[in-house]
């Protein structure tokens, strides 16, 4: 399992692929997505820019994310 955080840069819902961070991702089918103002948000909250923290697993050599979560901004210092 993999938890990491990250600034997304590009999101393609109708490929279901995320890029944070330089690393390219798949989005679950059941991804679950929490904004800063609710428990539960939709992938359209997922915009380049964003600071986030996700986590999910490899499955068949990609990199599958099943949770994301929205960071305050400025969280996130890159290494």
């Amino acid at each position: 399992a993999m938890s990491r955080p990250g600034v997304i840069q590009d999101v393609d819902l109708s490929k279901r692929s995320i890029t944070i961070s330089a690393n390219r991702y798949t989005l679950a089918t059941n991804v679950k997505v929490h904004s800063l103002a609710t428990e539960f948000s939709s992938l359209y909250a997922l915009k380049p820019g964003t600071e986030v923290g996700f986590s999910g697993s490899t499955s068949n050599g990609k990199k599958v994310i099943d949770r994301i979560w929205q960071l305050p901004p400025g969280s996130y210092q890159a290494p």
